[in-house]
């Protein structure tokens, strides 16, 4: 079991307009899933309240109330499997490429909460709610080989991801499905 605890502190300082405190507190449990020998799993929760004290500097004016404060609750499960394989560069098998595939689908559901009456600062003063599936293919390529002395020495190559959401908030819309994304 795993905790994880992301907080923040900002106070933010305008000549006009709105700005203050903002503490933003974000703990998180994470927990693998046993399943099987060949199959990964974790499940992940947390809360996130967000509190501001709002203040106005110079000629900016504010009527949604001093002391907003914002709470949302988060759920994320994963499963998947990793299949591994080296590839010889030299007929020795002392320099090659190693190569990850890791197939998996995971469920990310995030609250919604009514964000109106809160200032808008940076990214963190809006989160938009979610309840998507997302199903994808990770590849990632690492070179290995000898140095000089003899050492084995390895490093990241590259990676290529490939995944879609469907967004069950969507069913209804003729576009519940994301666009396939492709990261290289």
């Amino acid at each position: 079991l795993n905790i994880d605890w992301d907080t923040n502190y900002v106070n933010y300082y305008r000549e006009d307009g709105g700005g203050g405190p903002r503490l933003d507190l974000y703990p998180r449990l994470s927990a693998p899933i046993p399943l099987s020998p060949y199959l990964e799993a974790r499940a992940e929760a947390g809360i996130r309240e967000t509190f501001y004290n709002v203040q106005t500097f110079g000629e900016g004016e504010w009527d949604k109330g001093d002391t907003p404060n914002r709470l949302l609750g988060d759920f994320h499960t994963e499963i998947g499997s990793t299949l591994l394989r080296d590839f010889s560069l030299n007929p020795d098998g002392t320099e090659g490429i190693s190569h990850n595939f890791r197939p998996y689908i995971q469920y990310d559901f995030l609250s919604d909460a009514n964000q109106d009456g809160l200032p808008s600062f940076d990214s963190v003063d809006y989160i938009s709610d979610q309840n998507t599936i997302t199903y994808g293919i990770d590849n990632f390529f690492n070179l290995f080989g000898s140095d000089d002395t003899g050492k084995t020495t390895g490093r990241d190559y590259g990676y290529l991801k490939i995944f879609q959401s469907y967004d069950f908030r969507e069913v209804v819309s003729d576009t519940p499905f994301s666009p396939v994304n492709v990261r290289l």
